[in-house]
């Protein structure tokens, strides 16, 4: 597309290394030094709250270019993701020489989880998420990534749920730890917010900041950001197709933990949707403060308004899954990202704004 931007840390949609790392492993071999790193191998700040990204080939690409760059030893897991998974495991036999071919690994682990007769399907399934990490283009430890299953969609200024120190002679950016008083669930970082002055577009300044690609104001930067997130999320649901078919035909002593797998990829698919509905409708709410004719008003609203029914629909979803998996929303640096309790409130202000604020900005907008 002609844009070039930057790696947020700690994400799986690139192999790596950094350029500048490889340069100091060169150097240091050169030194006859031993070389140890940091590095993701089963979770990653990409899709922190998720317990493992179940992106084997991908993860496979990383153990390669570990191995190929002869790094001696490396510390996996910084503070996300849990232990035990199936890529941990899977990672553990890559560390010895002359391991099975990682297919024949693939394949036994699928048959341990899903049953042999569901190899195929796994073995497909894994290769579509692979695919649908590469393409995502939000990176790092962000809301899109960690908390937009828990982050609301706003359209108007919602009430505040803590003290707040605008208009006194306290520092607000002072506040340790930052928390916003409109969402206080999380730390401010981890929450979409729209500029309710509607003098900055928070859409596309999330865009912008997630990719790290650099362009003058009047590149749009968001229908790019949409377009790649699209392309992930349905790619994820071409692997769901054949996940959820393994696990539903999975022998019987099997299908509880192969249903839970099933639900791990949902929730990761479920967090690019949510990212992506949350920007488009702030997109959309900046285009509506501005528009005057009534029926593109009307068809924005209807738009507006369909992304708060699927965005209801996707977090009742994600309240079962993370009531039933503790493990879901949690991040050992942030505590829990979002709870059970926090969905249950953000599906009162998604309610509160399909039935009450849209339609009285439709009913002024019919006059």
């Amino acid at each position: 597309d002609g844009m070039q931007g930057y790696l947020r840390d700690y994400s799986l949609n690139q192999i790596g290394p950094a350029e500048v790392t490889e340069a100091q492993i060169e150097e240091a071999k050169n030194r006859n030094m031993r070389v140890f790193s940091k590095v993701d191998t089963f979770a990653s700040w990409q899709y922190g709250t998720i317990p493992y990204l179940p992106c084997p080939y991908q993860w496979h690409d990383r153990y390669k270019a570990l191995e190929r760059l002869g790094v001696n030893g490396t510390l996996e897991s910084w503070s996300s993701g849990y232990k035990p998974n199936f890529l941990s495991k899977l990672r553990a036999w890559t560390c010895w020489t002359d391991y099975p071919s990682f297919e024949t690994l693939l394949n036994q682990t699928a048959t341990v989880i899903f049953g042999k007769n569901q190899q195929e399907q796994v073995l497909k399934a894994w290769e579509h998420f692979s695919r649908a990490i590469r393409l995502v283009p939000d990176t790092g430890p962000n809301m899109g990534t960690n908390n937009a299953i828990g982050n609301p969609i706003f359209f108007q200024v919602p009430p505040v749920r803590t003290a707040t120190f605008t208009y006194s002679w306290s520092d607000p950016a002072k506040n340790d730890p930052d928390l916003n008083p409109y969402w206080p669930f999380t730390v401010s970082r981890m929450v979409f917010f729209p500029d309710f002055s509607n003098q900055v577009n928070r859409a596309e300044q999330y865009a912008r900041n997630a990719t790290g690609i650099v362009a003058t104001n009047e590149t749009k930067i968001l229908p790019l950001f949409l377009n790649y997130l699209k392309k992930a999320i349905d790619e994820m649901e071409r692997g769901l197709t054949l996940y959820r078919s393994a696990a539903i035909n999975s022998p019987e002593a099997k299908r509880r933990e192969a249903v839970r797998e099933v639900i791990v990829a949902e929730q990761l698919q479920r967090m690019m949707q949510s990212d992506y509905a949350i920007l488009e409708f702030e997109d959309l709410r900046m285009k509506l403060v501005k528009e005057k004719e009534k029926e593109a008003i009307q068809e924005i609203l209807d738009r507006m308004e369909n992304i708060v029914k699927d965005e209801i629909e996707r977090t009742e979803l994600s309240l079962l899954a993370t009531t039933r998996d503790s493990r879901m929303g949690f991040q050992f640096e942030q505590d829990y990202v979002y709870t059970p309790y926090s969905l249950k409130e953000k599906l009162l202000v998604l309610k509160d704004t399909l039935l009450y604020q849209l339609p009285k900005v439709r009913k002024e907008n019919i006059r």
